[in-house]
């Protein structure tokens, strides 16, 4: 493992045709999440971490923090408006995403990224997501 950390950061809005329950987003994301951080583990464990920040553009007040420091576990914490029951479903949300790891070059990790998003966020093996 290399001694320099490569650091990702990067801002995507990303939107549906059919839009989600806050919950199947949720879900989306914390798979999206998973595999990352199982393709850039080391011996169990991220050498560093992923952040991600979901938030719904026009409410400031409904979001939904996701973090991954250690392999099969995604920390969620939802605003109060993101959980409500009475909350929308969404049409889009923008995603802020930040990735510090060590031992991968910034090309493989910002390709995992966009491949994530697509697959596991968008659900769409050709989609790219739209820069905010």
């Amino acid at each position: 493992m290399g001694a320099d950390a490569t650091v990702v950061s990067l801002s995507e809005i990303v939107g549906w045709q059919q839009p989600l329950a806050p919950q199947q987003l949720e879900q989306r994301l914390t798979r999206f999440l998973d595999r990352l951080g199982g393709t850039l583990q080391y011996k169990g464990i991220i050498p560093g971490h992923i952040k991600m920040v979901a938030a719904c553009d026009g409410d400031p007040e409904r979001f939904l923090f996701l973090s991954m420091t250690t392999i099969d576990r995604v920390d969620r914490k939802p605003s109060a408006a993101w959980s409500a029951e009475s909350a929308s479903a969404l049409a889009s949300v923008r995603l802020d995403i930040n990735v510090l790891v060590f031992g991968h070059e910034k090309s493989f990790v910002t390709e995992r990224v966009s491949m994530g998003i697509r697959q596991d966020v968008l659900q769409k093996e050709g989609a790219a997501p739209v820069n905010g």
